[in-house]
């Protein structure tokens, strides 16, 4: 009887195991379920918004606002997050490293912030939360 060799997928699938892994620690650290519950509050308030939109013509100025406060939030939270900062004394300044960030982090999630900014389309699918859970499960 011919012996058995061991394939190469054991290998393969405990890096898949480990990534996995990674991805659900991530999601479950408490940074992780914070900003799930940030990204998932400001859908919330983004299908309100679309609600008074489409029921009383009103809350445009409503889904404007909480599109910049959720700008403001998760995007500081991603540049924070992208550890892009620069030591102090380093060549380059803030501006240049800082800019090469925000294109880095404007490469990643462009789609989903110009979803959003469609009045209609973007309050009602949840993008805030998927940007979120991909920038939490992307490293």
């Amino acid at each position: 009887m011919p012996e058995e060799t061991p394939t190469e997928e054991a290998p393969e699938e405990g890096e898949e195991r480990e990534e996995s892994t990674a991805k659900m620690s991530a999601l479950l650290s408490p940074e992780g379920i914070l900003m799930l519950s940030v990204g998932g509050l400001l859908d919330i308030l983004s299908i309100i918004g679309a609600i008074l939109i489409l029921a009383f013509g009103t809350g445009l100025l409503f889904s404007k606002i909480v599109y910049i406060v959720g700008l403001i939030i998760v995007g500081t939270w991603i540049f924070f997050r992208s550890g892009k900062l620069p030591a102090e004394g380093k060549k380059g300044g803030f501006m240049k490293r800082g800019g090469r960030g925000l294109l880095s982090f404007l490469k990643r999630q462009w789609p989903k912030l110009a979803g959003k900014a469609i009045p209609a389309i973007g309050d009602v699918i949840p993008f805030w939360t998927w940007t979120v859970y991909s920038e939490l499960t992307s490293g």
